[in-house]
């Protein structure tokens, strides 16, 4: 008995894979990284998808950034005018002569990047000229601001300063 042929092995064609061409990387533009002033006027984002609804803490999707107040560890413009009008009625009330009168008055002042006051002008008299003085000069006499001024300040910066006798 004859043994069977094996049949013989057909090679099979595989057609070899055509490269695909390699998509050149676009690389995306870059951006500089937002300066504090552009970012000020931008409602707060977190780098995410949408949600439904707001959250407690007025926060949207987006690419990130915003700024809520001031942030960025500095003051804001408005925030750093109420801290010098705060500041600058405080070393009214410590004037010992000041201190016994009323007035109400208002004051363009500039600032050095120091802190320090470097030039203050009367924008509107109390009415009183030796009280308008008394008030300039403690104000040219305050000690240098430990808050930096924001770089959006302009300056004169108007403040509106009042006094009013103890009871």
């Amino acid at each position: 008995p004859e043994k069977p042929k094996e049949p013989e092995p057909v090679e099979e064609k595989v057609p070899e894979p055509e490269p695909t061409p390699t998509p050149e990387e676009v690389k995306p533009e870059e951006e500089a990284p937002p300066s504090p002033a552009d970012d000020l006027a931008n409602p707060m984002q977190i780098d995410g998808d949408a949600q439904a609804g707001g959250d407690a803490f007025n926060i949207g999707a987006g690419k990130g950034g915003g700024m809520a107040g001031s942030g960025g560890g500095g003051l804001g413009t408005g925030t750093y005018k109420q801290y010098l009008a705060a500041t600058f009625q405080r070393a009214l009330r410590e004037d010992a002569e000041l201190r016994k009168k009323a007035y109400s008055l208002q004051v363009d002042l500039w600032l050095g990047a120091d802190g320090q006051v470097t030039r203050v002008l009367l924008a509107h008299s109390s009415g009183d000229a030796q009280t308008d003085e008394q008030v300039l000069a403690a104000l040219r006499a305050t000690p240098r601001l430990k808050e930096r001024m924001p770089a959006s300040l302009t300056l004169p910066v108007r403040l509106s300063l009042k006094g009013r006798r103890p009871d």
